[in-house]
């Protein structure tokens, strides 16, 4: 069943989520005060020198309290590629603090570096499901990652590891370091002692997420200008010293595999050694003749104007590899340009003068990237490299048995991506152009693909943006209802240690001194003080509920038998017929973990609500959990066919004292107290109405096998 969502209620559900995350890692291990104590990671440290003391053992916990085996439909988290980047980063921040000539610590640095992404473990660990679904949404939409966090998840791995980095005890350099490694650098305080250790972390970070590195995201060089500025150190890397940071994070990287819980480091094998094909440029060149200028020029043509501003890359990989296959002939050929992160290639394929869009391609761990490509690339056709194995492996079907070759697609020396085809379909006659032609749709085919990746990235900067400023105005969010709830929770306190004594004795007076009068008027009028006097009694006792419920005691519960057996005890304790219900599960073995009398608590109130508001005649409460044992939460939802509420009300409904229905008829405590019975329980409870649509209060939960984890 789905429900419309409003934007107000996909933020509290982003709220919510967030909160339960924090809560999670707030149950997270501490490292032992003798964590650097053991054996194996000692032997690391003497080889990589004391100062990566504190780095390798926090990194080494991390690995081990944070490693998972669950699974998902995406491909699982790639732990080697994440350290690699780690120990790149960490390197890199070593090597620009040299050349800054820094009074930073090396230890410091090290250990802000090689954690500064530590919340990506975090959520892969917590929510592995839900988490793999956002990178392949942040891939296939070609969005920022940190702003697809935040939208499906309610926080960002920034926010998240650095909640970890506090709950460890870090210093604050490498929370800083933690909570600021991917904003932008505007975000820097220059008055702050931790500045320089933070914008030393986002520089290395975005060189080694730079073409030259191959990491999961990238900046501007506007960006990093202004990084460098604030450092007084050129953002340039010479390759030479490119090279060597590389080649020393590789091996520090297989020093580290054992601490870290990954396999060394591998190396490829020689590709093409078997093929008697020149990998010369200017044989390759020399090879091809000339191509028809009609066709030529009708095929270019026809390829500008089919681009358009709003082409994704994909769209833009099959227009390249359609018009490339018409100006050489090809009958088979298959496109990819690689994404942002140079972990995903777009993939197009052409078959018969038909082109399609194919599924996308990710990259394995040991494969060769883009960014590694030399440049010999970068002028002509050459024979297919080892970094379109990938494509290659994938799309076998494609081609033949034959030798492939590929047009790279170049702008302004940067490689992003190729056509390949096969030799053996080439028609022995097909001409091919010289130099000049060849370079002409290289750059052709460049300039299109580099457009879309240039708008990309603008477009996820600016998501990025967005995201911050979101974050920051949802944390003052949270911080008002948290003082509100602090407010509440005084006031409570104080009204019940005031008023409940003389509440108690104008009850009791009045039970005496109705026992005593024999007059009838008088007894309903004493009577009714002391009802009132209770009423205001459990009035103060809920407020008490509301501000600090009880801690829960959580235990498994299989839900289907459980709910039928509160079912029937709801139904014979309200007043008047029941309304008609359809129950539905869609897994009867579903199991969730909550404490039993505050789920209880839950659902009466979301059920008397839910009848309140029913029509007199035809009235129904459907009743459904669309939950399943793979899932990480359990959902109930129960639906009425009453008359809605508008968006005003909507949003104060789960406020204190707030009530839709007419005076005298409700406290409105019900639902305010059932929404903080679910968030103490690790869940949450919201609301989704229409005006004369009917209301749906959604109940959601950890699931047993999620919280068993814990």
């Amino acid at each position: 069943m789905v429900n419309p969502v409003t934007e107000d209620s996909r933020a509290r559900r982003r709220e919510r989520a967030a909160a339960t995350l924090l809560g999670l890692v707030g149950k997270l291990p501490l490292p032992p005060d003798d964590l650097s104590a053991r054996s194996d990671t000692q032997r690391v440290i003497t080889r990589l020198g004391e100062h990566t003391e504190c780095g390798i053992t926090l990194a080494s916990f991390a690995a081990r309290t944070l490693s998972t085996d669950v699974l998902s439909d995406d491909p699982c988290f790639d732990w080697k590629g994440y350290w690699r980047h780690a120990m790149d980063v960490a390197l890199t921040a070593e090597f620009l603090n040299r050349r800054a000539s820094s009074e930073q610590d090396r230890g410091t640095i090290f250990a802000a570096a090689i954690l500064h992404d530590v919340g990506a473990l975090i959520l892969d660990y917590l929510v592995p499901k839900s988490f793999a679904r956002v990178r392949w949404d942040a891939q296939r939409r070609c969005r920022s990652v940190i702003l697809e966090e935040d939208a499906e998840l309610g926080i960002d791995r920034m926010r998240i590891g650095a909640c970890l980095a506090k709950q460890w005890r870090l210093p604050p350099e490498i929370t800083d370091a933690i909570r600021l490694h991917r904003c932008p650098p505007t975000s820097i305080d220059q008055r702050t002692r931790h500045g320089e250790v933070v914008a030393l972390i986002q520089l290395a970070d975005a060189l080694c997420c730079d073409d030259r590195f191959g990491g999961p995201d990238r900046r501007s060089v506007e960006a990093q200008r202004e990084l460098g500025a604030y450092l007084g150190v050129d953002p340039d890397i010479d390759l030479s010293d490119t090279r060597e940071i590389r080649a020393q994070a590789a091996t520090w990287l297989d020093v580290c595999s054992p601490v870290l819980g990954i396999a060394a480091r591998g190396r490829p094998d020689p590709q093409h050694a078997h093929q008697d094909v020149s990998s010369d440029p200017t044989t390759n060149r020399d090879r091809f003749t000339s191509i028809d200028v009609r066709r030529l020029t009708e095929a270019v043509t026809r390829f500008a104007v089919q681009l358009s501003p709003g082409d994704t890359p994909s769209d833009v990989c099959a227009s390249v590899g359609h018009c490339c296959s018409e100006i050489l002939q090809l009958e088979r050929a298959v496109t990819f340009v690689a994404d942002c992160a140079h972990t995903v290639y777009h993939c197009a394929i052409t078959d018969a003068g038909e082109t399609t869009v194919a599924d996308a391609t990710e990259l394995a761990d040991g494969s060769e990237r883009i960014s590694e490509a030399g440049a010999a690339l970068l002028t002509t056709i050459v024979p297919a490299p080892p970094l379109a194995d990938p494509v290659r492996e994938r799309y076998r079907r494609v081609f033949g048995g034959g030798f492939q070759w590929m047009l790279p697609l170049v702008h302004d020396r940067k490689l992003y991506g190729g056509v390949l085809f096969d030799s053996a379909d080439l028609p022995r006659d097909t001409p091919f152009g010289g130099a000049t032609t060849i370079e002409m749709l290289i750059a052709l085919f460049g300039s299109a693909v580099a457009q879309v990746d240039v708008r990309v990235e603008i477009d996820r900067s600016i998501d990025t943006d967005y995201a911050v400023s979101q974050r920051l105005r949802d944390a003052d969010e949270r911080s008002a209802r948290a003082r509100s709830l602090s407010t509440i929770s005084v006031m409570a306190a104080g009204a019940a240690h005031e008023l409940n004594t003389p509440l108690a004795v104008i009850s009791g007076r009045a039970q005496v001194l109705a026992r005593d009068t024999h007059d009838p008027i008088a007894r309903r009028a004493l009577e009714m003080i002391r009802s009132q006097s209770e009423t205001c009694s459990d009035i103060l006792d809920q407020l008490i509920e509301y501000a600090k419920p009880r801690t829960p005691r959580p235990v498994v519960l299989v839900l289907k038998p459980w709910f039928d057996d509160f079912l029937r005890a709801w139904r014979a304790g309200i007043e008047g017929p029941p309304p008609d219900l359809e129950i539905s599960f869609a897994d009867p073995a579903i199991r969730v973990f909550a404490d039993p009398d505050q789920l209880r608590r839950i659902l009466e109130a979301v059920l008397s609500n839910a009848v309140a508001a029913l029509p007199k005649e035809a009235s129904c409460l459907i009743v459904n959990s669309p939950s399943t044992e793979s899932d990480e939460t359990v959902v109930i939802a129960v639906e009425d066919n009453g008359h809605g509420m508008a968006s005003d009300v909507l949003e104060r409904a789960c406020d204190p004292f707030f009530s839709h229905r007419g005076a005298g008829r409700g406290r409105g405590l019900g639902l305010c107290i059932a929404q903080r019975l679910a968030e103490v329980n690790e869940g949450r409870l919201w609301l989704e109405s229409r005006p004369s649509a009917g209301t749906t209060a959604y109940i959601e939960l950890p699931s047993a096998d999620f919280a068993g984890r814990l």
